[in-house]
């Protein structure tokens, strides 16, 4: 049997080391405990030092009235997605960059990644996905969510590279700034 770890963050801003650049390779649920006021994880990141909140190798994660904000990362300011399955509800993601792709999120290899009534503002990419990045054969669900003011030379809003699949219902993507959503 999978045991599965639950954790409950209390109202307030996270920050410094042990609440960024958290590696996930487990189950988990991870939830605000007032979703009227979401913690935040402040990554206080920039290029000269690198940080984004969470890197999610495996397992089934589930993140709750959380916002992610000033990540920086090459790939998914905020964070990264190279296994697992990972699901984001009613998540903020702002002003997070990422030097390459994924400006608050990529996802790599083939995983499956949900977002569900969350919001992304003001994230950029250098190169593509200024919201949200999505790699070959890795599909990327938004649902019920908003993607403004993001940017990117390639997909202000999200990017799918070869073979990705998206599935983008009841959402909006606007204000982008560089290439089509």
């Amino acid at each position: 049997a999978n045991l599965t770890h639950m954790v409950i963050l209390e109202e307030g801003i996270f920050t410094g080391p042990g609440n960024r650049d958290v590696e996930i390779d487990f189950t988990l649920i991870l939830q605000s405990a007032n979703p009227a006021n979401p913690s935040i994880i402040d990554c206080q990141a920039s290029p000269a030092d690198p940080h984004r909140a969470f890197m999610i190798w495996d397992g089934e994660v589930n993140l709750s009235y959380l916002t992610f904000r000033n990540g920086y990362a090459d790939n998914g300011g905020a964070v990264f997605v190279d296994g697992g399955l990972p699901v984001f509800d009613h998540c903020r993601f702002e002003h997070n960059t990422a030097g390459m792709m994924g400006g608050a999120a990529h996802a790599d290899h083939g995983d499956v990644v949900v977002f569900t009534n969350c919001i992304f503002d003001e994230n950029m990419a250098v190169q593509a996905g200024g919201a949200a990045y999505a790699g070959a054969s890795t599909e990327i669900r938004i649902y019920n969510s908003t993607l403004f003011r993001n940017e990117s030379p390639a997909g202000s809003g999200v990017f799918l590279y070869v073979n990705a699949l998206g599935r983008i219902n009841s959402s909006i993507i606007a204000w982008g700034i560089g290439g089509s959503a």
